[in-house]
This record gives C-alpha cells, sequence and structure tokens, in this order.
C-alpha cells in the first residue's frame, strides 16, 4: 500500500497511553504510536484535529473522541509485530483500510 512508503516523523507526547504523533499535512496522514509499540496510520485527518491532539492537556482523550473510530486507519505494526498484520478491534481484516463506525469533528477547537 502506499502509506507504507509515506515516512511520518512522530513527536513524543505526554500521556499514559500514546508514546507519540506524527502529521504528513501534504496527504492529510496522522501516525498515533503506542506506549505498547502498536503504531496507527489514520487517514484524511485535517491539520486542525492533529494540532489539537498534539497540544492536549489530555492526548488520550482527544484520540478517543475525535480520532479513533472517526478516521479511516490501518495498523502499521509494532515492535513485537513489524510486519503489521491489519488488525481492527482485535480482529484480522483481509483488507487494509477500516472504515470508521461514526463520523464526528472538532466544535471550536485550535
Amino acid at each position: 500500500m502506499a502509506s507504507d512508503l509515506l515516512e511520518i516523523k512522530r513527536q513524543p507526547v505526554n500521556s499514559s497511553n500514546i508514546k507519540s504523533v506524527g502529521y504528513d499535512s501534504g496527504s492529510q496522514t496522522l501516525d498515533v504510536e503506542f506506549h505498547g509499540g502498536a503504531v496507527y496510520r489514520y487517514f484524511d485527518v485535517p491539520q486542525k484535529v492533529h494540532k489539537t491532539l498534539a497540544g492536549a492537556k489530555s492526548v488520550g482523550r482527544v484520540f478517543h473522541a475525535h480520532v479513533r473510530n472517526v478516521y479511516k486507519y490501518e495498523r502499521m505494526g509494532s515492535k513485537d509485530d513489524p510486519d503489521g498484520d491489519v488488525v481492527s478491534n482485535g480482529k484480522l481484516r483481509a483488507h487494509r483500510v477500516v472504515k470508521p463506525t461514526r463520523k464526528e469533528k472538532i466544535n471550536g477547537a485550535g
């Protein structure tokens, strides 16, 4: 998949669950790395959402409210699974991109 070729530099964040986040404005792609090692790539994420996430007091709260289950994503791999078998909600998928279950927007943020 083309997104595998996109290198996104991630910056550390202060969160008990999320280790770092990175963003590519050209493709509107957001990478989220968790402390457990998993990296997820989210697609068509507005830059406003990334700025809100990266600057939040509670990165996890913003992630759960405005990113998780909102944007299409793929699992990129982890330290335990460097090949990145695609997982969504604990189930292996036959295709790489998973559609979100709901659509939300950040209102008045940023």
